[in-house]
């Protein structure tokens, strides 16, 4: 099923806005682009996208970060336990303690929440 940049937005509860911004820093392309009239129409693969940037804004990944999640596991399937640890080693490695505002107790308190599978 096709949806518009509106109706998508809906079912995610996020803004246009917000949809357009993912779209122009690269982290959620729509499925196809009117040429015409530049309409945004989303389709199934953007659902799971969007379902998985949504977890990790939970989990406190930045927009920044969250290309690094699609670097360390599959576009299909669900998030794992073991996707999210490498990213917050990827995490550890790449900034000084100083800098980092987050604990691995949020990957395991949002596991037991069953925010991941």
């Amino acid at each position: 099923m096709v949806y518009t940049i509106g109706q998508f937005a809906g079912l995610h509860q996020v803004s246009k806005k917000t949809l357009r911004y993912y779209r122009d820093i690269g982290l959620l392309e729509p499925a196809d682009i009117d040429p015409v009239n530049g309409y945004a129409f989303y389709e199934g693969e953007q659902f799971e996208r969007m379902r998985r940037i949504q977890y990790l804004r939970r989990l406190r990944f930045s927009l920044e970060e969250i290309p690094y999640y699609w670097i360390f596991s599959p576009i299909c399937g669900s998030i794992t336990f073991k996707h999210v640890w490498r990213i917050f080693a990827w995490r550890d490695a790449s900034y000084p303690a100083s800098s980092r505002n987050f604990s691995h107790s949020k990957v395991e308190s949002a596991m037991e929440r069953n925010l991941l599978s």
